[in-house]
């Protein structure tokens, strides 16, 4: 089992989750249809492989598919009393929720990660990510920024000893990533612009990671309509397209790309219908 998932999530990394989430789901039903009573250790292994086919299944845009098996798996992290667990896969619940547009949802899984007890301060750190996000959707520029401020606050913490081994990826690049998409769902995109610029430049591993950060800003630009500086992080995305195939991610890029095609200067509409090409 463990070697399964460390390949699927090596591949997902490197490629998107669109060509190993129906591989995730078939292990996962297969490990969950050998629970045979009360193992408590045995339960956290099918959790586990639970949270990360809910996650793959969330990156192929299978949004459905991605939050049930998510529930499922929590309610074995219950089961098998894996704290840690059990609130990996409420963040991840919450993250669908922030993308699909859910934010009461969201809202309400973070207030019960950030009311639980003994919570370390990383996963408190992004559960308040995770609510600016929702509270942005919903319009609240105020409270969204103070959870923002929290946020960030606690990033300049030092590392508790007792943070979850999977919060491991939340650091600057992705707390400032977050910033900017936040202030892009509240209508700001020139203030959003230098958080995703700066997680933009952070990220160059040529996998699904940069592919989003580097559409991230280039959304920004296009908002802003600010076509010259669009184009560099336009060219960054075409060796990407040829080896990512994040679905989620591609659903933006799309939306992204029909409105340079539509506003931009015919230059960089060329350039863009090639970069559409490439992938």
């Amino acid at each position: 089992m463990q070697d399964a998932v460390g390949w699927l999530l090596a591949h997902d990394n490197r490629h998107g989750g669109d060509h190993v989430a129906d591989a995730a789901v078939r292990v996962w039903e297969a490990e969950r249809g050998r629970i045979t009573g009360a193992d408590k250790q045995h339960l956290a292994q099918v959790a586990e492989i639970g949270e990360v086919a809910g996650w793959l299944l969330h990156d192929a845009a299978r949004f459905r598919e991605a939050r049930a098996t998510l529930a499922e798996a929590h309610t074995l992290a219950r089961l098998a009393g894996d704290g840690p667990l059990e609130w990996f896969i409420l963040d991840l619940i919450a993250m669908i929720d922030v993308h699909t547009g859910r934010a009461g949802e969201a809202m309400a899984i973070t207030d019960e990660m950030l009311t639980g007890r003994e919570v370390p301060g990383r996963v408190a750190l992004m559960a308040r990510v995770r609510r600016a996000r929702s509270l942005a959707q919903a319009g609240d520029r105020t409270r969204a920024l103070v959870a923002l401020e929290r946020a960030t606050g606690g990033l300049q913490d030092s590392i508790q000893a007792n943070d979850p081994a999977f919060t491991w990826w939340i650091d600057t690049t992705e707390v400032g990533l977050h910033t900017g998409e936040t202030l892009l769902s509240l209508g700001d995109p020139r203030a959003a612009l230098p958080h995703l610029q700066r997680s933009s430049a952070a990220s160059r591993d040529g996998g699904r990671r940069e592919f989003g950060n580097v559409l991230a800003e280039l959304t920004a630009l296009v908002q802003l309509r600010v076509w010259r500086e669009a184009e560099a992080p336009l060219l960054r995305l075409e060796p990407i397209l040829r080896a990512v195939t994040s679905s989620r991610t591609r659903v933006r890029l799309r939306s992204t790309l029909r409105a340079i095609e539509r506003d931009a200067p015919s230059w960089l509409a060329d350039t863009a219908h090639e970069v559409a090409a490439a992938g």
